[in-house]
């Protein structure tokens, strides 16, 4: 069983590309792929022109990274039949909502094997309440998500 936080999010959903046999993951506030990354900075700070450098970087990360470069949770759920929790905040400026939850709730929103969590008043801190102290009761809901898993 595995959870992430932001590039832990990313990392977890990933790694099912590699390890198909975990059992179950859960992704906090977390990345589809790499690339989501890097658009949504490169547009943060040059515009939508950094678009078009798009490509270039993806070559770059293949170079660096070799078949990595082109690992997404995507894929991962595809090569899984893992039992998956997404929890992310919709006020999440660090990581939209829409590179990570809103991808894979399109597909998998009717998917048995999936639970999303969604907070509509909160940012890329999703495990905290506004008065900055972490969310018990979120965490009981994975710990009993990861529990539910022990039992199959």
């Amino acid at each position: 069983m595995l959870m992430g936080y932001s590039w832990g999010g990313l990392s977890v959903v990933n790694a099912l590309n590699t390890h198909p046999e975990v059992d179950a993951v859960a992704s906090l506030a977390g990345w589809n792929k790499s690339m989501n990354m890097i658009d949504h900075r490169g547009c943060q700070m040059v515009g939508p022109v950094a678009k078009l450098l798009l490509p270039f970087a993806s070559v770059y990360e293949f170079f660096e990274y070799g078949s990595y470069a082109f690992s997404t949770g995507m894929k991962g759920f595809g090569n899984s039949d893992c039992a998956v929790i997404i929890v992310h905040g919709e006020q999440d400026d660090t990581i939209p909502i829409d590179y990570g939850y809103g991808t894979y709730y399109e597909k998998y929103a009717d998917d048995p094997r999936f639970t999303f969590k969604k907070y509509p008043d909160r940012d890329h801190g999703v495990m905290t309440l506004e008065d900055g102290s972490l969310d018990m009761e979120l965490m009981a809901e994975i710990v009993a998500f990861f529990d539910a898993q022990l039992t199959k």
